[in-house]
């Protein structure tokens, strides 16, 4: 029944897509360029992996809180989680594997949180306003051997707008309000202004955001949040073949949890954290007869403050980054050449109890160099990406990341794409030394969990294959089939507590009391499982019916299954197996992504000024496996959502936004059998508005 739903759904897009000759002339894939498949500008039809854009003009006429809000528009990307702990998975990959990048440059707050759990999903807001984004490209599969070890899910690649020679502005005021009482408003105002100080020279743009969030009145929904930006960029032209530029921006994320409402009512305190990043860049870009050449150095310093009631945890970072590229065009070959460092530093942080931190300052270092051709084997008909990166790790030593990518446009309306592509994953700093810990748990199942010198990257190879449909005029179609066998997955042993064969529990230390207390914490460390496949597919069509009313839509096959294996752990009191406490996980789903997924979104602008939309969102039942608990919960619901907007361009200054998401209030929830506690995994009906004006 619930297979039927589903084809049914996103049949009603097959079906009308077998009339599309019928429609008027339109936009075609032509028309779009894309830079982060191979880091230059080239069709994106031609680009040498599975790639969607989102234009400025479409985020404009939707809510935009963080990126979490562009998923329904691309094929193989899901939210996972709720709340405060939700993320971005590309293709059944969890969260943490997908990289998000500005203008190319790196966005990673991961080393700044000394609890490595990823709960929060800080990157997808460290962002700039949506004013200042000119598109944002999603490349789905592992983009390792051009951008290194974290781009193993996918890469998102938020691109900015150019300073004009024109002075141009905007403000944004956002305000959210569900419909259900225990969920609470959101509100964010965004500001942008970009222009010339000096016209053909010197350009300045600036930009904000301040968005708050109430606090939920249930456990697992959003906490109380304030989120501000503020950030600036001098750019220098002297010539039309070289820019340079300078950016700097702060950016800072407060939430605050309370027992009873989005905490459980158990929770002994209040959770009050705060992440600061200062980032700051400077680049340069020269276009030459010879070919391109890009040079960045960029650095983000991130602080995590937490407050609760009885002690403070506090830890920083500093990511520093320093890259080049050189593109040439050599006969029938677009050679790619590169080469980046990073260097990330952890300062040491208060694990309270007595205990004035696990660590001090630690570093990690890594070389990169990487090279990529795409070779014209037919005259605009047949193209050959073959690329690998080479990373060279102070604590693993050197890491080849290949990938081969075949393009062939058959005729005008077909082409067909195919390829192997690498990913890997560099364990962090607090993942492979020893002397590195976070304590964790509560009442006397508390723990230390310290790292593992012996640990292995992970690594994943992705292989797909696939075929894109364009008839120049107004519709366009693609099918993709992935397979994704990821090896080496990263976890810990949680809260386990291993047997120290005295009958007791081993201590990571001891300042008093029994193990498994804040005082006497036991011991916890990290582990490699055998990994995970993935298989899925991805279908994306776009009818240009007429030119006012077009239809869109996308599905989503992605299936997973762990392989967990017996996995035996070196501890302070010798060998142990945990392969029985693993063996729970083993052949489940490696995320919580439904099995299923599509959406379809049928777009209608009656007048110039005026767009409107309906879209319908399906989801299939998923499973969620818990690596931290070592847990697996089976959610059996499917879920059938619809949202409907209006944009109003008052005039050519003003622009107004109205859209109910959820709009029948479907939603799963579940209910913790010990407290009561409500769960929400989505949010229900809400409203959302805004009004910009802009010069």
């Amino acid at each position: 029944m619930k297979n039927r739903k589903i084809l049914s759904f996103f049949a009603s897009t097959a079906i009308l897509t077998t009339n599309s000759l019928l429609a008027q002339n339109n936009s075609t894939l032509e028309d779009v360029t894309v830079t982060t498949a191979s880091g230059y500008e080239q069709i994106i039809k031609q680009a040498p992996a599975s790639i969607s854009v989102i234009t400025a003009k479409d985020l404009e006429k939707k809510k935009f809180n963080s990126l979490h809000d562009i998923v329904n528009d691309i094929p193989g990307v899901n939210v996972i989680g709720g709340g405060i702990g939700s993320g971005i998975s590309i293709r059944g990959m969890e969260k943490g594997y997908t990289l998000i990048l500005v203008d190319g440059k790196r966005v990673r707050s991961e080393t700044g949180n000394p609890r490595e759990l990823n709960n929060e999903d800080l990157d997808a807001n460290f962002i700039p306003p949506l004013s200042a984004i000119e598109k944002i490209e999603v490349i789905r599969g592992p983009m390792s051997s051009l951008y290194g070890s974290d781009a193993m899910g996918g890469v998102i690649n938020i691109i900015t707008k150019k300073t004009p020679n024109k002075w141009s502005g905007s403000i944004e005021f956002g305000y959210t309000k569900p419909s259900n009482n225990d969920m609470s408003p959101q509100k964010q105002v965004d500001y942008f202004l970009n222009g010339p100080l000096v016209n053909d020279l010197l350009g300045l743009q600036f930009w904000g955001y301040r968005k708050i969030q109430d606090q939920d009145k249930y456990y697992g929904g959003f906490q109380e949040s304030e989120k501000k930006n503020i950030g600036g960029k001098l750019t220098l032209t002297p010539n039309e073949n070289n820019d340079l530029y300078v950016e700097y921006s702060k950016t800072s994320q407060h939430y605050t949890g309370t027992p009873g409402e989005t905490l459980l009512p158990t929770a002994r305190s209040s959770a009050d954290r705060e992440w600061t990043r200062d980032a700051l860049s400077t680049g340069y870009n020269g276009r030459f007869e010879i070919g391109n050449i890009e040079l960045k150095y960029y650095e983000e310093d991130y602080e995590r403050n937490t407050f609760p009631s009885n002690a403070t945890y506090t830890t920083g970072s500093t990511n520093k980054v320093a890259d080049g590229k050189f593109v040439t065009a050599i006969n029938n070959h677009m050679l790619t050449t590169g080469y980046q460092w990073t260097k990330d530093r952890l300062t040491n942080n208060d694990l309270g109890g007595g205990r004035s931190g696990s660590y001090g300052t630690k570093t990690i270092t890594e070389n990169s160099y990487f090279i990529e051709d795409e070779w014209e084997l037919l005259d605009e008909t047949l193209f050959l990406t073959m690329g690998a990166r080479l990373t060279d790790n102070e604590y693993f030593g050197n890491h080849i990341s290949p990938r081969t990518y075949l393009v062939y446009n058959l005729n005008t309306n077909w082409t067909f794409k195919g390829g192997v592509a690498t990913g890997y994953k560099s364990p962090k700093i607090t993942q492979i030394d020893e002397t590195t810990g976070s304590q964790r748990g509560g009442g006397n199942s508390q723990f230390l969990i310290l790292g593992n010198p012996d640990l292995d990257p992970e690594e994943s190879t992705n292989y797909e294959i696939g075929a894109y449909y364009d008839n120049n005029n107004n519709f366009s179609s693609s099918f993709t089939l992935f397979r994704n066998d990821f090896e080496n997955k990263i976890i810990n042993t949680s809260s386990y507590m291993f047997d120290d064969n005295s009958g007791g529990k081993i201590s990571a230390y001891c300042d008093s009391g029994r193990v498994g207390t804040r005082n006497c914490p036991a011991w916890a460390t990290w582990l490699n499982l055998n990994g995970a496949l993935i298989n899925g597919l991805e279908l994306e069509s776009k009818w240009d019916i007429t030119d006012k009313l077009n239809l869109k839509g996308n599905y989503t096959l992605a299936k997973s299954e762990i392989d967990a294996g017996n996995v035996t752990i070196k501890t302070p009191a010798g060998d142990r197996s945990f392969g029985d406490t693993l063996a729970q996980l083993d052949g489940n789903s490696l995320t919580g992504v439904p099995e299923h997924t599509a959406s379809i979104s049928l777009n209608y602008d009656p007048i110039k000024s005026v767009s409107t939309f309906i879209r319908g969102n399906y989801e299939s039942e998923l499973t969620k496996v818990s690596f931290e608990n070592n847990s697996v919960s089976k959610d059996e619901n499917d879920l059938l959502t619809f949202d409907s907007g209006i944009s109003y361009k008052i005039n050519n200054n003003l622009n107004f936004n109205f859209t109910i998401y959820n709009l029948f209030d479907e939603v799963r929830f579940k209910q913790n059998e010990e407290t009561g506690a409500v769960r929400y995994t989505e949010r229900g009906r809400n409203f959302w508005t805004s009004l910009k004006a802009s010069f």
